[in-house]
């Protein structure tokens, strides 16, 4: 053979070669341009903290779940808010409806929707997770619910034996309302007590199916940082960036490190504006925000224990705390937006009820009082102005706290040098979070807790309400009047807060009941309020993370997850340099809810759940780019193959 013809054989297999690798382009392209445009190639790195980098389960439904992780992956139907958003914004929903009586119901599912991997999201996967919600008890009034039914690809209906005027809201609160799919959860043996893979056990680590604006396919147990990828699918379109990172620290001062050395892009804290900003306020090429209401800072007095079981004892305190300076000292340039009043609400939340602030009592700071009121019940006070009992003994206050937020501690010592001196002897203690919460849910072994209020704040006057007043302890104890004083009352506070959600909350009705309790509340004190907290983000200014004028990205107030965990945020989140006027165009979808009228068919109500396989939509559960790899892969080879038998024939 000679040297031309084998230079001639080359070029033809080198030739081939070329042309092969183009077609491997043009598939490769033809098959992204499939998926969506791609995403500009930059990397978004944030951090959480957890005593172990080792994750339970990314199951919702497990009771070893990661919620920072899960919410990341999943998205709901609607979201809750505080105002200024409505009470309920659809997110995969495209709205719902119900008859005349609240006792059926539609909920509708956005057209298009798809998982990561391309196969439709649809009514199968609605229907599937409110299956699941309702056989796990995790709605409150899932004892009624029945004839859960597909109706078409992207609706399902139901119905309840009782009127449920606030069925969806009560859904989304109680449950949170991720969507899952029913590809993934269709496997599992709902009978925990059953072996193999269950709704308690199953982990999904593997072959992840999921509809965050990133995403992962595959988690292995302590791998730190979590790599997310962007997700071509996503219900707005591909995110800004291709890549998430997820660092997970052990504390918050290596947190807090990170931060300060530029190793993650945001910081996020919860609780006092003064102790937030002192770490992380003045971070250079960083901006610091007030995103939105996180709870409240209380101090919560056991009712079941003397002297606190007084209504005039617990007055006392309350004019002997001065809730201004508290609040000013802790929340600083925005104290007079987050003042918190006796009935356990905000400014916003008493008007979303109808309740006018100013008719509620303040016990505004005022020693004289205090005196009046303990002597009106035989305290008396010695001659070194230390409160003493009708029997002659010193009054003792114990305070405990916990550092569950950023103020805690600061908080409770402001409060241990008021009491003292109005004249109390006062102990200060701080236990752990475990045990504080221990302590506040028992009788016994306490007598004043500050600390930031569980279970934490509801977006709705009502929710707020019967979040902490519907609990059991600290709250479940109806005291009798003293010297024909009211005093509190659990037993009528949640008569009429049950009667209340007997309507729609906003409704007038409603509205009237929530002002009842609101008022019993504030007129026997069984908290002293002292100041609302919120959620602080320390964000680079490499971003763009939204528009805090219209409430988008970050600055959405929506209360389900951490500011810089919420889907939209992530998926606005781009590099400061690529906004375009495109970029910055408000996301806010409509939040006003389809409330037409329709005829539902009632039937008995099962004893138990069916678990019974429902009539789904078939879908596909390959990943995209599992399949690229797989073709990637099979096309080299058979480039390869081809050039060996081309360099052969010679």
């Amino acid at each position: 053979m000679s040297y031309t013809h084998t230079i001639g054989i080359m070029r033809r297999a080198m030739g081939f070669l070329v042309c092969s690798a183009l077609l491997v382009g043009l598939v490769l392209l033809s098959m992204s341009a499939s998926v969506g445009a791609q995403s500009s190639g930059s990397t978004l790195s944030l951090g959480i903290v957890m005593s172990s980098p080792i994750i339970g389960s990314l199951n919702y439904f497990s009771p070893s779940e990661n919620y920072y992780v899960t919410s990341a992956l999943y998205l709901p139907f609607a979201t809750y808010n505080f105002p200024p958003l409505a009470p309920l914004t659809p997110v995969l929903a495209a709205g719902w409806s119900h008859n005349s009586n609240y006792t059926g119901w539609v909920l509708n599912l956005r057209q298009g929707l798809k998982w990561d991997n391309g196969s439709p999201l649809n009514a199968s996967d609605l229907y599937y997770t409110f299956y699941l919600d309702n056989y796990t008890n995790a709605i409150s009034y899932s004892s009624v619910i029945h004839n859960i039914k597909i109706l078409n690809s992207t609706a399902i209906e139901f119905n309840t034996s009782v009127s449920e005027p606030n069925a969806v809201y009560l859904w989304v609160e109680e449950t949170n309302s991720y969507i899952f799919p029913y590809q993934v959860y269709r496997h599992l043996n709902l009978n925990t007590s059953l072996p193999g893979p269950n709704i308690d056990n199953f982990t999904n680590f593997v072959n992840i199916v999921a509809d965050g604006p990133f995403v992962i396919y595959n988690y292995t147990q302590g791998e730190n940082p979590i790599i997310f990828t962007a997700n071509p699918y996503y219900y707005l379109g591909p995110p800004h960036l291709s890549q998430l990172v997820l660092h997970i620290y052990s504390s918050t001062s290596s947190y807090l490190s990170a931060y300060l050395a530029g190793q993650i892009d945001a910081y996020w804290a919860w609780g006092a504006y003064e102790v937030a900003a002192a770490l992380i306020k003045n971070v250079p090429g960083h901006s610091f925000y007030n995103i939105v209401p996180g709870g409240e800072m209380i101090a919560i007095m056991n009712l079941n224990q003397y002297p606190y079981n007084t209504t005039q004892f617990r007055e006392a305190l309350a004019y002997a705390t001065n809730v201004s300076e508290i609040d000013q000292k802790m929340m600083g340039p925005y104290a007079s937006n987050f003042s918190v009043y006796y009935d356990n609400l905000i400014e916003s939340l008493n008007q979303q009820i109808g309740l006018n602030s100013s008719q509620l009592p303040s016990y505004s700071y005022n020693l004289s009082m205090t005196a009046k009121l303990l002597e009106s019940i035989g305290f008396k006070q010695g001659s070194s102005g230390s409160w003493l009992y009708p029997n002659g003994t010193p009054v003792s206050i114990n305070i405990m706290t916990t550092q569950l937020g950023t103020g805690d501690v600061a908080t409770a010592t402001l409060l241990d040098s008021m009491w003292k001196s109005a004249g109390f002897q006062v102990n200060l203690q701080t236990v752990s979070n475990s045990a504080y919460y221990n302590y506040i849910f028992s009788k016994t072994g306490w007598q004043v807790a500050v600390g930031i209020g569980a279970p934490g704040y509801y977006p709705t006057g009502l929710g707020n309400l019967l979040g902490v007043f519907s609990l059991g302890e600290p709250y479940n104890v109806s005291l009798e009047a003293v010297n024909g004083v009211p005093n509190y009352n659990y037993t009528y506070v949640n008569q009429q807060l049950f009667v209340a959600q007997e309507y729609p909350i906003g409704s007038a009705q409603s509205n009237y009941y929530s002002r009842i309790a609101a008022m019993s509340i504030a007129e026997t004190v069984p908290i002293i309020p002292l100041y609302a907290i919120s959620n602080w983000q320390g964000l680079s200014n490499s971003f763009y993370w939204g528009d805090p004028s219209s409430y988008t990205g970050i600055f959405a107030t929506q209360a389900l997850v951490q500011p810089q965990l919420y889907w939209n945020a992530l998926w606005i989140v781009q590099p400061i340099s690529s906004i375009s006027t495109s970029t910055v165009t408000s996301t806010t979808t409509s939040t006003s809810t389809i409330t037409s009228s329709s005829t539902t068919t009632q039937t008995s109500i099962p004893t138990s759940p069916s678990t019974s396989t429902p009539p789904i939509i078939t879908t596909t559960t390959t990943h995209t780019s599992s399949l690229l790899i797989a073709v990637v892969v099979i096309v080299v080879i058979i480039i390869i193959i081809a050039a060996l038998i081309a360099l052969r024939r010679r």
